[in-house]
C-alpha cells in the first residue's frame, strides 16, 4: 500500500541526493533502486513541474510540485492522458504507482532527466 515517507525517512533519502536513483536505498524497506517520474501539469493557473519518487517494492513515496523554472519533461508516457483521468489517477496513489511500475516494466520509463 502506498505511503508517504516519514520525516526521518525523507531525511535519510535526502542524504543520498547525489546518487543516481537506481543506487538509492529505500529508507522504508531497504530496497536498492528508487524510481522517479516527472510530469508537467498544464492548467489555467499555470504550469506545474511534478516529481514522484517511490520504491517499487514497498510503495513508499514522495511527491513534489513547483514552477517549471525552464525545465521540460521529455518522453512522458502519461502526457497524452485526459487531464481529468490523470487527476483521478493521482488521487489514488497506490493505483498511480502501480501504473508507473507497469510503465517501467514495459520500458516506457525511466524518462530522461528534465532539461
Amino acid at each position: 500500500m502506498a505511503k508517504n515517507f516519514t520525516a526521518e525517512e525523507a531525511q535519510r533519502l535526502a542524504a543520498q541526493w547525489e546518487l543516481p536513483h537506481a543506487q538509492r536505498v529505500c529508507p522504508s524497506c531497504g530496497h536498492v533502486g528508487m524510481r522517479v517520474y516527472y510530469h508537467m501539469y498544464h492548467s489555467v493557473n499555470g504550469d506545474r513541474f511534478i516529481t514522484y519518487l517511490w520504491c517499487p517494492v514497498c510503495h513508499a513515496f514522495s511527491g513534489s510540485s513547483g514552477p517549471p523554472r525552464g525545465r521540460k519533461v521529455l518522453n512522458d508516457p502519461l502526457a497524452s492522458m485526459d487531464p481529468q483521468d490523470l487527476l483521478a489517477l493521482d488521487a489514488n496513489m497506490e493505483k498511480m504507482l502501480k501504473t508507473l511500475d507497469r510503465l517501467w516494466e514495459q520500458g516506457k520509463l525511466p524518462q530522461e532527466r528534465p532539461a
